[in-house]
């Protein structure tokens, strides 16, 4: 069975009609991405890219430049 709800302060809400008993486990999937700051949205690539030199976060001007990026 579905249950739908939203977040509010951190916290999933579900709509009044559904109630669950204290302490049931859920499985939470979000069906539109959140809106708000590029950060934010940027956050869900973080971890995704492959075959990233491993010192890509103390040379990354050296490895831009030698793209020409």
């Amino acid at each position: 069975m579905t249950y739908r709800g939203r977040i509010e302060h951190g916290v999933v809400v579900l709509h009044p009609a559904h109630t669950l008993p204290e302490g049931t486990e859920v499985e939470v999937l979000p069906l539109a991405p959140p809106t708000g700051k590029i950060g934010e949205a940027l956050e869900k690539l973080a971890g995704k890219a492959t075959d990233l030199p491993a010192d890509l976060a103390e040379k990354h001007d050296h490895y831009r430049r030698e793209r020409g990026a």
